[in-house]
């Protein structure tokens, strides 16, 4: 393999179009924030009446879509995919065009998103001025990998195919998340019947209450009534950090999967652990829930048998009476979420104390049913929980395969696209 700069490989450099704003037409205009290298986010896109002597400037199929500055991280890129439509990219969009035929667009779109290129692309950004950007005369000057056309093919297949199967799973990501909304929204105000089915009024009886509309069988009580809420450092002084101590935990201490991220949290003095221990102990299932800074985010703590935490001044602790999962669903929930936000903009201490938490009204189903409930939502967390590791080990397999493809550490030059991909 050899490097080669980018402008040696064929393609045009033209720079997008500055439409007039106040006229609507039937053209699409991509500013440079929609541009991502999953593919252009067409919800920030507008419509325009593009200038004729711009007509040019229309985007084909496989034009790469560079984005030079404005809104959106600088020197992320787009492959263009859409046809028959007549779109345009905005002026801090440089449009990248096949014009020799000496290297394929996706395997030039794949190296312009190698960390490598984009170390380069951090390294030619202009901010004399003011505004960061890069020029089109640097973007030329960008050096890449090159390889003959067929190897360039079957590593634009390769990485084509984890773009793809990334993609999907975002899409089952935004599914799940969608359907958890709706089901968290009818679970928790509606519930589910002793046949397993959701409630309705026209099924089943309801009653008026302070939230609304709720089965005729439950209540709506004050949070403290179903849970011990502790101030885990009263005199809400943040204790110093040491090098080798005690996790002390916040609601950013915690990873996707709901496992606490001990690794990277801050650390104290085993004297703070020790101090919190005497008032109170922490087990799973107890959930902590920001107060100041991050206000509500509640965690639910995982198994903490064994291990010693101790909690920020920033948090409360929760320990509910009964079925840690329902009270967890429900603090996340819209109406509990509602509530808080009210209180903060009520007033103008930027803080969420003991009281307020305790005063906050929940709806509260029979006992039998909280589990129903809190059920049904842990097996959907599951699912999307899933999909989530699945998309982790996809991103971190494609950036292995772009270190050892376009590196050349790994040659492909023997194997075509189709073998590649079975």
């Amino acid at each position: 393999m050899k490097y080669m700069e980018l402008g040696k490989f064929g393609f045009s450099f033209v720079k997008g179009i500055n439409p007039v704003k106040s006229k609507e037409g039937e053209a699409l205009l991509i500013p440079s924030g929609a541009i991502f290298p999953a593919g252009v986010n067409y919800s920030k896109t507008h419509k325009i009446i593009p200038d004729p002597l711009d007509k040019n400037k229309v985007l084909k199929e496989s034009d790469i879509l560079f984005n030079t500055g404005g809104e959106g991280t600088i020197g992320r890129c787009s492959l263009f995919k859409l046809q028959n439509t007549e779109c345009y990219a905005d002026g801090f969009v440089v449009r990248l065009r096949d014009e020799k035929r000496i290297a394929i667009p996706d395997y030039v779109f794949h190296a312009l998103c190698y960390n490598d290129t984009l170390n380069q692309i951090n390294n030619l950004k202009d901010g004399t001025t003011g505004i960061t950007s890069i020029k089109v005369s640097n973007i030329k000057k960008l050096v890449l990998p090159f390889f003959e056309i067929a190897e360039q093919q079957t590593i634009a297949s390769i990485l084509s195919k984890t773009d793809e199967a990334i993609a999907e799973t975002e899409i089952l990501i935004v599914k799940y998340n969608r359907i958890k909304t709706g089901l968290m929204q009818d679970l928790l105000t509606k519930g589910i019947d002793e046949n397993g089915n959701i409630r309705s009024e026209e099924t089943h009886e309801f009653k008026d209450s302070p939230l609304g509309r709720i089965p005729k069988e439950w209540d709506v009580a004050k949070l403290g009534e179903l849970i011990t809420a502790i101030d885990p450092q009263p005199d809400h002084r943040t204790p110093p950090s040491v090098s080798d101590g005690i996790p002390y935990l916040g609601i950013s201490d915690f990873l996707e999967s709901g496992e606490i991220d001990a690794k990277n949290c801050r650390r104290v003095s085993d004297h703070v652990f020790e101090k919190q221990s005497k008032a109170f102990t922490i087990e799973s299932g107890d959930l902590i829930f920001g107060k100041i800074g991050t206000i509500g985010k509640p965690k639910i703590l995982p198994d903490v048998k064994g291990a010693k935490y101790a909690l920020s001044a920033n948090v409360i602790l929760i320990k509910p009476n009964e079925c840690p999962s329902f009270i967890y669903w429900t603090l996340i929930s819209k109406y509990i979420t509602d509530q808080v936000n009210l209180a903060i903009h009520s007033t103008s201490q930027p803080a969420f104390g003991m009281e307020k938490i305790r005063s906050l009204d929940i709806i509260t189903p029979k006992p039998d049913e909280r589990i129903r409930i809190s059920e049904k939502l842990v097996k959907l967390e599951s699912l999307l929980n899933a999909q989530k590791i699945n998309l982790r080990k996809l991103n971190s397999l494609k950036v292995g395969l772009m270190q050892d493809l376009l590196s050349g550490n790994v040659r492909v030059s023997n194997i075509t696209p189709n073998q590649s991909a079975s």
